[in-house]
């Protein structure tokens, strides 16, 4: 199977995504690993099979995501349909969402594809800054499309967002970037530190870009 790594989590010389590399090596999969956007005519020319999209910046063309339907995985720290967009930890924790990770495929929205697999994710110590938060998730995430692998290929048990009986919340970058300056020490910011600031606004999203 040939597969295209796309996103900063991929690159570098020690990779956070390195066990996902390393799982693909011993599958002999033909693997593809980039950063910078790319093309239907690359793709083909690659003969890629399956997108695994991880911190990929730059945005994806429609005519990739018809043709790639179902073959691009998105891997988002977020328990969706909460957390849509930029800073879904951050925001998880300032609107008192339920925390989480999510393997889903990328459609012509933001973070509203098909759910592969999803799992709750509970931080019990506030303690913890969001920077450790956030690692523990991409772990997570990392483990969780290793170990589903074959779902991933041969999709069975998909089910869509608008099936979930929760209200979706999607955060911008405007507004993610107008909090994170809120943060007394951004990253390094204990999830107590960001809930006593969410408490101010009643965990509530609205009422905070309502205050900018």
């Amino acid at each position: 199977m040939n597969i295209l790594l796309a996103g900063k989590y991929f690159t570098g010389v020690n990779p956070l995504n390195f066990n996902i590399i390393s799982f693909f090596k011993s599958k002999k999969f033909n693997i593809k690993i980039t950063e910078e956007k790319f093309d239907i005519d690359f793709l083909k020319m690659n003969e890629i099979e399956l997108i695994i999209n991880s911190g990929y910046g730059p945005i994806i063309s429609e005519d990739i995501i018809d043709y790639y339907s179902n073959k691009i995985i998105n891997m988002h720290n977020s328990y969706l349909p909460n957390g849509r967009g930029i800073y879904p930890n951050l925001w998880s924790i300032f609107c008192n969402y339920q925390s989480g990770i999510t393997l889903c495929y990328l459609d012509k929205d933001i973070d509203t594809g098909d759910i592969i697999f999803q799992k709750k994710i509970n931080f019990e110590d506030d303690s913890i800054t969001l920077k450790e938060s956030w690692m523990i998730l991409q772990k997570e995430l990392s483990k969780s499309l290793i170990e589903n692998m074959s779902e991933i290929i041969n999709p069975i048990n998909l089910y869509k967002q608008s099936d979930i009986n929760e209200k979706p919340s999607y955060h911008n970058r405007e507004f993610s970037e107008a909090l994170l300056r809120v943060l007394p020490k951004k990253w390094e910011t204990t999830h107590h530190e960001v809930k006593q600031i969410g408490k101010k606004f009643n965990f509530s999203y609205e009422k905070f870009i309502a205050s900018l």
